[in-house]
């Protein structure tokens, strides 16, 4: 049964005769008797009834009508539902970011005041997309090479301090050596890329810190450090978008390390226009940010 069928059926069932849907519909009447001939064959029973000179549904053909009209409707929707998906999919933006980044609410917010009509889509995670939407048309990422890709652009080199509470007599230095700090209780996030970096700044100054807790949650790493129980290695870009005062931030005397936040789309594509607002929005929002955070 084809879609030709279903629309010459529901004509006839709407004329209740074979003459006046043939007018209608501009075809033969013979073809419309073929039509639906074809059909009872292949349904197995009669669906019309013929009244005096009119035909007009029995019981099956009220059924077959039923559905015919269901999907003639669905598939006269597809093209408006097709128009509607290019156009939502024109205004709206999938980003990607991963904790704590996407706890930087007010990037996002600045981007939704300029844009109020462009709808964003935010998955966040620790490690890789998960993401109960389509492909991200944006990703943030942290990576410890500057970005080479044509498809990557630089939003901003984190260059890793020490975080201490002000009541730590530390707060009050300009700068710290990590080798020095064999007395200070650490806590770092859980074990993964940025750990590693840890690892490596500890062996270079030759550092075996006492770990008491490692935790992935960042508000309980900022918790621990402002409440003057351990210190701990940060990006200070990321912990800066706490306004925590009751933490200071010490750039290292004694080894250096940075990793680069970065942002990425899909290779070979050509943006949507709300996409590529947002990247230059970010661009510019982290260039911003980090002249506060790094004065440069």
């Amino acid at each position: 049964m084809d879609v030709y069928q279903l629309q010459y059926f529901k004509t006839i069932a709407e004329c209740s005769s074979l003459v006046e849907a043939a007018k209608r519909l501009h075809v033969s009447q013979p073809s419309l008797s073929r039509c639906i001939h074809k059909m009872e064959e292949e349904l197995g029973t009669p669906l019309f009834d013929r009244v005096g000179r009119n035909i007009v549904l029995n019981g099956a053909g009220n059924v077959v009508l039923r559905y015919a009209q269901t999907a003639l409707n669905t598939l006269d929707a597809i093209p408006t539902e097709v128009n509607n998906y290019l156009r939502d999919k024109e205004q709206t933006v999938n980003l990607f970011a991963p904790m704590p980044l996407a706890d930087d609410g007010d990037a996002l917010v600045e981007f939704t005041e300029k844009h109020p009509d462009i709808l964003l889509r935010v998955g966040v995670g620790w490690l890789t997309p998960s993401l109960s939407m389509e492909a991200p048309d944006l990703m943030i990422f942290s990576s410890l090479e500057k970005p080479t890709g044509r498809n990557e652009v630089l939003l901003y080199e984190d260059r890793l301090m020490l975080a201490v509470s002000r009541k730590n007599p530390l707060s009050e230095q300009k700068e710290v050596a990590l080798g020095e700090l064999q007395n200070e209780d650490f806590i770092q996030p859980m074990p993964g890329t940025f750990t590693d970096i840890l690892h490596g700044m500890y062996d270079e100054v030759g550092l075996r810190p006492h770990i008491i807790s490692e935790n992935q949650s960042y508000r309980q790493l900022s918790n621990f450090v402002s409440h003057n129980l351990a210190v701990s290695i940060v990006s200070p870009m990321t912990w800066y978008l706490s306004r925590n005062e009751t933490i200071a931030y010490l750039p290292f005397s004694d080894v250096q390390r940075s990793r680069y936040i970065c942002l990425r789309w899909p290779e070979n594509t050509v943006l949507a226009h709300a996409t590529f607002l947002l990247r230059e929005h970010l661009i510019d929002y982290y260039k911003r940010l980090s002249k506060k955070v790094f004065g440069d």
